[in-house]
């Protein structure tokens, strides 16, 4: 599941799950189901198969099996942008990350919770959950996920206004992150919105930042277009 999602999908996917004999039979393929869908970024909208292992981890097997039914209840409600069910799966969810020590989990809990609020415009809880995820990621000793989640509390901090404090987490991955292109891109679009955003804006850092950016064949959104746009016209 972890090393190969792909082949755990073909070989899930060549069972059907209604004919297997047994309750936890069903449960346990509609868990791995999800699972393998999700980890190969199929972002499934309909809970039915996922709700045959929740309602059954609900009250039976490990609290392990618990967790993941729940937590991929949550996001299948959040892929289908149902996000306060979706943010009460996640909180349900949390709780049983606690009790079994699993940083790693708990702290993909967070970003999930950290994102919903966001979308939703409560800055302010988005960056709790998003400092919650970092510390999370920290103690489960893992450098890549703790350096995304840094971004994502410099992203919150950018929209709560605390520019600088946004500008040097940006400024420390930048220097520290080598070895993860897609993360550098991220961060290096964030710090051109911040740039731009602070006052005085500074046109000249943000376009070099965007120019090295496609200098690297990466591509650019709507939003990036649209400041870069800016950019130029204030040049």
């Amino acid at each position: 599941m972890d090393s190969a999602p792909d082949s755990a999908l073909v070989i899930i996917s060549g069972i059907e799950g209604n004919t297997l004999p047994f309750r936890s039979l069903r449960a346990r393929h509609a868990l791995l189901l999800t699972m393998a869908q999700d980890k190969c970024y199929i972002d499934v909208k309909e809970d039915s198969t996922i709700r045959v292992a929740y309602e059954y981890y609900k009250h039976h097997g490990s609290k392990r099996d618990r967790l993941l039914s729940t937590y991929y209840l949550g996001v299948i409600r959040q892929n289908a942008e149902n996000y306060i069910e979706a943010a009460l799966a996640f909180r349900d969810a949390e709780p049983l990350a606690i009790d079994l020590g699993d940083n790693r989990q708990l702290s993909l809990i967070d970003q999930h919770l950290s994102r919903i609020f966001s979308l939703n415009y409560d800055h302010v809880r988005s960056l709790d959950y998003a400092e919650k995820a970092l510390d999370a990621a920290e103690r489960a000793g893992e450098p890549l996920m703790a350096d995304f989640c840094r971004y994502d509390v410099g992203v919150q901090l950018t929209r709560a206004y605390r520019f600088d404090e946004a500008e040097r987490i940006f400024s420390d991955l930048l220097k520290e992150t080598g070895s993860d292109p897609l993360l550098r891109v991220y961060i290096m679009k964030a710090m051109c919105k911040r740039l731009v955003m602070k006052t005085p804006s500074e046109y000249l850092d943000a376009d070099r930042y965007y120019q090295a950016i496609l200098d690297a064949g990466n591509s650019l959104s709507a939003e990036d277009y649209g400041l870069l746009a800016l950019i130029k016209e204030k040049e």
